[in-house]
């Protein structure tokens, strides 16, 4: 963070007209709110489940990622190695 930047705040993202019908409403109006927040994240999940294009893509990462992966394995298992053989020296 830049030097005098201020913080982001936890609901920053949220619209301002969001942030103020919440404020105005009822305990019962808040409730149904997060009713309706919570089943239109639900249809935002099983779209994304029902997605071949996305579905696609994330294949096509995984595929393409596959050597770093193997890669960050295999240093890591060094790392642990090194580290091993350090302790069992009483470098560590």
């Amino acid at each position: 963070m830049a030097r005098g930047a201020k913080k982001k705040g936890k609901f920053d993202d949220l619209s301002s007209e969001f942030k103020d019908a919440v404020a105005g409403m009822s305990p019962e109006d808040i409730k149904k709110r997060i009713s309706e927040v919570a089943i239109a994240e639900h249809e935002n999940r099983e779209a994304k489940i029902k997605d071949e294009d996305l579905a696609e893509k994330v294949a096509a990462v995984k595929f393409a990622s596959e050597g770093y992966r193997e890669a960050t394995k295999a240093n890591k298992l060094k790392i642990a190695y090194c580290h091993d053989t350090l302790a069992s020296k009483g470098k560590v």
